[in-house]
């Protein structure tokens, strides 16, 4: 419960290898999917508590934003939703295990925020839909409350055709 030794951890989403996150979710159906667990699968899931206020950027997929630029020109509008949104949906895109190198771009986006002073990263999880995902920077900023043990009684998946 909680992000591996530096010598264990692998190169993540958000994380270089050997430098470890502390990765949690919004609510355990989130924690769950996040995973990809198989039908009658048992999961140990813990109810975290953080141990300092924190500040996060907000990196979740919004049908609206209100972060845009005030002095937005009107000719920029439609690209700054479009950068946007882009920019919030590689935070939220799963990419294969064995792919070194897909999540290169979030690993050095969250590598400036850290640099910046911020603990950490809110981002939409893909595998939830509604639910979202916290990558925090120092692994020890939160600590266990309680765990519960869960079984996957059924997993959902939606397909689409490709042309």
């Amino acid at each position: 419960m909680g992000a591996p030794p530096s010598h264990m951890a692998t190169a993540g989403r958000l994380n270089a290898a050997g430098i470890p996150y502390l990765y949690a979710a919004s609510d355990k159906l989130t924690a769950v999917a996040e995973v990809r667990p198989w039908v009658g699968a048992y999961l140990s899931v813990a109810q975290l508590r953080l141990t300092k206020p924190v500040k996060l950027i907000d990196m979740r997929l919004r049908e609206s934003s209100d972060s845009k630029p005030a002095q937005i020109e009107a000719e920029f509008e439609q690209f700054w939703s479009l950068w946007q949104e882009t920019i919030c949906w590689s935070f939220s895109l799963p990419h294969h295990p064995e792919d070194n190198t897909a999540y290169t771009p979030t690993q050095y986006f969250a590598a400036a925020f850290h640099n910046a002073g911020l603990d950490g990263i809110i981002y939409s999880s893909s595998l939830n839909w509604g639910g979202f995902n916290y990558a925090f920077f120092d692994p020890k900023i939160a600590v266990v409350e309680s765990v519960e043990l869960e079984r996957v009684d059924s997993v959902r998946y939606e397909l689409a055709t490709e042309q």
